[in-house]
């Protein structure tokens, strides 16, 4: 949802480049990519569930090295669930950036993520944590946190909910 989180309106996606797979160039990928307001660019996932079907991991990857050849750094929303596609993303990164939130069901997530990045020989750097919600009183705390998943964690957002809605709904990033 990074299109509308951000409040870009375009019929643009990764299907675009999808049909192109095999062929991309910088032209047709900056044709496709949008670029909001503070500067970055994003690449939409598809603006339904039926055209996100289909999606082949293989032609994922080509559109990621494509992508590569344009963009220093990407960041991928991989989402929340862990599939085929997903997989492909990870493996196509140098750091998975895993978002958690300071409480046990989101640690028990976390614990079941590694143990599967362990079976794809992902090393354990590739993974950093980030703290989302951080620092509300009734939450596991930081140091637990770190203790239990036997990782620092990267990085902290903190729990700003006033902050988070306004950011949404006015299209603008937190950070």
């Amino acid at each position: 949802h990074v299109a509308l989180y951000l409040n870009l309106r375009t019929g643009n996606s990764i299907k675009d480049l999808i049909a192109h797979a095999g062929m991309l160039d910088q032209r047709l990928i900056r044709q496709v990519v949008v670029e909001h307001t503070s500067g970055i660019h994003v690449l939409p996932s598809p603006n339904s569930i039926s055209e996100a079907q289909g999606l082949r991991p293989e032609d994922l990857f080509k559109v990621l090295q494509g992508l590569q050849q344009v963009y220093p750094n990407i960041v991928i929303d991989g989402g929340s669930t862990l599939n085929e596609n997903t997989v492909t993303y990870m493996d196509s990164s140098g750091k998975i950036l895993l978002v958690l939130t300071p409480d046990l069901a989101s640690m028990r997530d976390v614990r079941q993520f590694m143990d599967i990045s362990a079976t794809l020989s992902y090393p354990k750097e590739k993974t950093l944590f980030i703290l989302n919600k951080a620092g509300r009183k009734a939450d596991v705390k930081l140091e637990e946190i770190e203790d239990i998943l036997k990782m620092k964690v990267f990085g902290k957002i903190p729990a700003d909910g006033n902050l988070a809605l306004s950011c949404l709904n006015e299209g603008v990033p937190i950070l």
